[in-house]
């Protein structure tokens, strides 16, 4: 199986975009995804089902997970387990996103 760049649906959101690509089942969400700044704007992500696996590219970031904080640069990569408060301060971050399910914006909370 293929499938092309061309052939993601591009979200844009503050401070980068998101390349979703289409899998073939439920099971697992990989996507292209771009930050500079801070994501969230404040608060923490937390997602309430997937595990989310960051692969980084390019650039840096500081991923404060359950209040510790991590510095991360290209090739390292970051798992984070469902229910786990995170953020992301990210300086021209380019990364991919596994998700095993698949992400829907329905498992997603901001939390304090």
């Amino acid at each position: 199986m293929v499938v092309y760049a061309k052939d993601t649906t591009k979200i844009s959101t503050i401070g980068g975009e998101i390349f979703d690509y289409p899998m073939p089942n439920e099971e697992i969400g990989i996507s292209y995804q771009t930050l500079h700044g801070r994501g969230p704007i404040k608060n923490n992500y937390l997602n309430t089902v997937c595990h989310e696996i960051y692969v980084i590219i390019s650039g840096t970031a500081v991923f404060t997970i359950k209040g510790k904080a991590f510095s991360v640069e290209p090739k390292d990569m970051v798992i984070i387990e469902p229910n786990t408060p995170h953020f992301i301060q990210a300086n021209h971050l380019v990364y991919f996103t596994i998700t095993r399910p698949n992400w829907y914006e329905s498992q997603y909370k901001e939390v304090a």
